[in-house]
């Protein structure tokens, strides 16, 4: 049985608190969690009607591929949890997990890269995941994700909420 080091992005913009809290625990029945980003929130990304969301980076070991991964444990976790993922948008969104990186694989999964592309363009994705994977050199453009993230710290489209943790 073959490990994998996975990075997830969760985040809530319903209920996110709650959500976030809940969603860590119900991943942590089904995999082994190592390491969990502080929390950061986001403002809308030209969906000004929608709330702000809550997101952070989780760290996973796991014997299940990607394929397997999402479907017996995410979207397990986010039906848990009353995410529809309808084709057309929601503004609220209870719950949101993905992979972002798997190991250093490169596939498409349905309509899912490995690596998720916006790695590169949401503040959301990048500023957590560097807090705890700094080093991990992107396997696509070779930049680690420190150096992605550097572009979004300190701007006011993402804010670490340091009132956050999980245990």
């Amino acid at each position: 049985m073959s490990m994998h080091k996975v990075y997830l992005s969760i985040g809530s913009n319903y209920e996110p608190e709650t959500n976030l809290h809940t969603g860590i625990s119900l991943l942590r029945n089904h995999v082994q969690v190592e390491t969990i980003s502080p929390v950061y929130e986001t403002v809308p990304i030209g969906k000004t009607q929608s709330p702000s969301y809550l997101n952070a980076a989780v760290l996973i070991q796991t014997d299940l591929d990607p394929i397997a991964l999402k479907a017996d444990v995410l979207r397990p976790i986010e039906a848990r949890l009353g995410r529809s993922r309808a084709p057309e948008y929601q503004h609220i969104v209870p719950i949101d997990l993905d992979i972002v990186l798997f190991d250093n694989l490169v596939q498409e999964i349905g309509n899912q890269q490995i690596p998720e592309p916006d790695i590169e363009n949401y503040a959301y994705i990048a500023v957590p995941l560097a807090d705890i994977a700094p080093d991990y050199q992107h396997p696509v453009n070779g930049k680690t994700i420190a150096e992605i993230a550097a572009p979004f710290r300190g701007t006011q489209a993402i804010i670490r909420r340091r009132d956050i943790t999980f245990d």
